[in-house]
């Protein structure tokens, strides 16, 4: 009897291990999330444009070895290699006002993010001087400086977590600085085409000193 109870006892002891090893790989799975962003957005546009570029971020936890995308009207936009937490691109001139950036799990179909990239018409129209125009300009590339910084605080971080070390932490913080200085230099070319755009729309305003 007493053998009985003891092999009872630890067959249910047993199960409860298994019982609860499963519900802590199952809580584990269904910790999975991320985030999706766009900068900038929403992306300023002069009169008469229906289309621009942003920058797209994304990071996930919890995935394990899956991998990640970000889709765009059901087509693949950017993806990360098995496993990889963060990542990001430019899209090109082609956005349109109200598109859905989608993150999702590629590897079991679940979304986890998503972001909606609007478009915003420059302040910049006939009735705008070119001291205006300057102002906006400056603007614009005052927030690219703060992304940029913004962008090799989040990058460096990333490759101190990822455990690198020395030279191949070195290598990761080189190109994450590149990385980081073309989307600075992309962002100062559109503040600069904007500027270009709203100066010869105020040459046009009698208003305006010429």
């Amino acid at each position: 009897m007493r053998l009985s109870r003891f092999i009872f006892e630890g067959f249910v002891a047993r199960c409860a291990g298994l019982c609860l090893g499963f519900g802590l790989f199952a809580g584990f799975a269904w910790s999975e999330s991320g985030s999706i962003s766009a900068s900038p957005n929403p992306i300023k546009v002069s009169q008469g444009t229906t289309v621009g570029a942003t920058d797209i971020k994304w990071t996930a936890s919890g995935i394990g070895k899956d991998v990640i995308g970000v889709y765009v009207n059901g087509t693949l936009f950017n993806q990360g290699g098995p496993g990889a937490t963060s990542g990001g691109a430019e899209t090109g001139d082609w956005v349109t006002n109200g598109m859905v950036f989608v993150l999702k799990d590629e590897t079991n179909g679940q979304t986890l993010a998503t972001v909606t990239v609007t478009l915003s018409t420059s302040t910049c129209t006939v009735s705008t001087c070119e001291g205006d125009c300057s102002s906006a300009e400056n603007t614009a590339i005052s927030e690219a400086e703060s992304e940029e910084n913004d962008c090799e605080s989040q990058d460096f971080a990333a490759c101190v977590n990822s455990g690198l070390s020395g030279d191949a932490l070195a290598a990761c913080e080189d190109d994450a600085s590149i990385q980081c200085q073309d989307q600075y230099n992309q962002a100062v070319s559109r503040a600069e085409s904007q500027y270009s755009n709203c100066y010869n729309a105020s040459q046009g305003n009698p208003q305006c000193p010429h």
